[in-house]
């Protein structure tokens, strides 16, 4: 279904849900996470990209696929920070992504012209490697962005080895990229978050810049977050959302820009 002109936007969501027995189809211009984790199918639009991301809401239990198994506020905002960059940034740009989830911050870049390595939990792999092959953003074009897949878990026994492995033959990413990774989980093991920073630290190189989305749920992860990242590097800024969409315009998200130089 073709969105009429009220809901042409630098930002929107559609996607199907089912009403009262009716299929209903919604859109938003605005973000409401309960409304997006009704959704099995979601379509992303972002000024001139558009996605489709699939995501399980009835598996995010911890004793399922657990949180990365639908998209959050988080990585939209970064993802709309990408998308509102100039394109001819990102072409050919080297990317790694820790924790993806669905995706859509990896997708989004990979349709700017990047190569991306998408990383997350082993069980999530499947889920994520669906969302690339459903963008066409497995199969390597040149000139055209492409999105890998690698199962990867900070603070595990291979985690360290794994991550460096992705840096080919010792080139480092210009790009570092992770959306809410940091949090406390109230129904298992939470993210370490001294892990999560040290991992970045040891993929970035003078040159590589790191992109980080932060919901602000715990002011003792956050604390923690700040703390480790103004130890392990030399610039760390916030950036301001002002120039995203305005629905974008939120106070319970930040957006980190992190360098070692």
């Amino acid at each position: 279904m073709c969105m009429g002109s009220e809901f042409m936007t630098d930002f929107s969501l559609e996607f199907e849900r089912w009403t009262d027995g009716e299929r209903e189809i919604k859109y938003l211009t605005h973000l409401d996470r309960w409304e997006v984790h009704s959704a099995e199918s979601i379509v992303v639009r972002l000024y001139d990209l558009q996605l489709t991301v699939e995501q399980k809401p009835r598996d995010l239990s911890h004793d399922k696929l657990g949180v990365g198994a639908c998209v959050w506020d988080g990585a939209i905002i970064l993802s709309a920070y990408l998308a509102s960059q100039p394109r001819h940034r990102y072409i050919g740009c080297k990317a790694i992504e820790l924790g993806a989830g669905v995706g859509l911050v990896s997708l989004v870049l990979g349709k700017m012209g990047g190569h991306v390595h998408a990383t997350e939990l082993e069980k999530l792999v499947p889920l994520l490697r669906t969302n690339v092959e459903k963008n066409g953003l497995d199969r390597v074009v040149p000139e055209k962005g492409h999105v890998d897949v690698s199962p990867l878990e900070w603070g595990s026994a291979d985690g360290m080895k794994r991550a460096l492995d992705l840096c080919d033959d010792g080139y480092y990413p210009d790009l570092v990229l992770a959306a809410d990774c940091c949090y406390i989980d109230n129904e298992g093991p939470s993210p370490n978050t001294v892990e999560f920073v040290r991992l970045c630290r040891a993929l970035c190189s003078e040159k590589t810049r790191l992109l980080i989305s932060l919901e602000r749920r715990s002011s003792e992860v956050r604390d923690i977050f700040i703390e480790q990242v103004l130890k392990q590097f030399k610039t760390v800024k916030r950036i301001n959302l002002s120039k995203l969409p305005k629905s974008l315009n939120i106070d319970h998200c930040d957006l980190w820009d992190i360098s070692v130089s």
